[in-house]
């Protein structure tokens, strides 16, 4: 009786109060980062379809990828994630997921057509219209992103100025 009670202490003890970055916290964004179709002027990512094929890449870090943790990427009016926003890509990421699987750092290549559509390249994309937040060409914005725990009530977010040509 007396090395149950010992182990039971000593698993009891090994409950909580961990310094370890998985649980709640994992989903926080370390990094965010858009690359254009072609170079950052002065900060702001150029995205046209007529340049590079449309294609842009979106690269970004979280805390610690053990945990599952939900990431979605919007064009957004401003760098906030709100209503208004237009959301190109949401999945379920981190942990043992076959769509989002790799570790701390993620990034996809999406392409912009004519068509104001935003696709990236994901098994489970499909072809996002972004004709309702894009009503003028240019148009300046941002790309936002935000990342949270499974159970969403913890959230990280970040934004890149972004200009549609």
């Amino acid at each position: 009786m007396k090395k149950f009670i010992v182990l039971l202490a000593l698993f009891l003890s090994a409950c909580g109060g961990s310094d370890s970055d998985d649980g709640p916290l994992a989903h926080t964004l370390t990094a965010f980062d858009v690359a254009g179709t072609s170079a950052d002027e002065a900060g702001v990512a150029p995205i046209d379809p007529a340049v590079n094929g449309g294609d842009f890449d979106v690269s970004w870090s979280v805390q610690d990828a053990g945990s599952l943790f939900l990431v979605a990427m919007a064009v957004s009016e401003d760098e906030v994630p709100g209503e208004g926003d237009v959301a190109f890509f949401d999945r379920m990421c981190g942990g043992v997921t076959t769509t989002c699987p790799e570790a701390a750092s993620f990034s996809r290549t999406c392409n912009f057509n004519n068509s104001n559509e935003i696709v990236c390249d994901d098994p489970t994309s499909t072809p996002v219209d972004m004709s309702g937040i894009l009503q003028t060409i240019p148009f300046s914005g941002y790309i936002v992103i935000e990342t949270c725990a499974i159970t969403g009530f913890a959230c990280s977010s970040e934004s890149h100025p972004v200009r549609f040509d």
